[in-house]
């Protein structure tokens, strides 16, 4: 990993600064943001259902994101750790 590399931790997708980061909390790493998402993240507010290739699946439709498309993205566990269940 070096500098400007994107990593995934049960925390969410973090930028690679100067500075220190625990290495045993990474999940994996790379220079590329889209190949850190997993199915059930959400990509700009849409949630993932599928990833083939660099083909991103939300609902009904398919379709390529270019990295300058990201805007946002909420990992599986970060919007299960705010997620609040009726009943609870």
């Amino acid at each position: 990993m070096k500098v400007g590399d994107y990593y995934r931790t049960k925390y969410g997708i973090n930028k690679l600064r100067e500075g220190v980061c625990v290495l045993d909390d990474i999940i994996k790493s790379s220079p590329n943001i889209i190949d850190l998402i997993e199915v059930g993240d959400y990509v700009n507010g849409e949630k993932v259902t599928s990833i083939q290739d660099n083909w991103l699946g939300f609902g009904n439709y398919d379709y390529y994101r270019q990295e300058y498309e990201i805007k946002s993205i909420v990992t599986k566990e970060q919007f299960e750790s705010m997620e609040y269940k009726v009943g609870d």
